[in-house]
């Protein structure tokens, strides 16, 4: 395992008001990177040194193909649905060919 420490910025998101940055689970709800999220309606509130402790490759390809297996599903479904809108619109037409005989 790998471990990387480093600085970044941290943001909050239009809803996260001053108020809230008191409490014990703001942490959990800021953005950390150190893109420009102002354009994005988020505000600097400050900068946090993180550590990453990288997984190993082993898990990180296992990571990674289970990520891709859930965009594959996803894909699926929304191709599913999109072909079972053309058959309805098939069927609709054919629905009026049959009508007009």
């Amino acid at each position: 395992m790998r471990t990387v420490t480093g600085t970044v910025k941290v943001w909050a998101n239009q809803w996260i008001g001053p108020d809230d940055l008191n409490h014990e689970n703001v942490i959990q709800r800021l953005t950390y990177t150190n893109l420009d999220m102002a354009t994005s309606n988020y505000s600097l509130v400050g900068s946090a040194e993180i550590t990453v402790d990288f997984v190993d490759q082993d898990e990180l390809i296992l990571n990674k193909v289970e990520a891709l297996r859930t965009a594959q599903k996803a894909a699926r479904a929304e191709a599913q649905k999109m072909e079972m809108q053309y058959e309805k619109q098939i069927q609709q037409l054919l629905a009026i060919t049959m009508d007009t005989v």
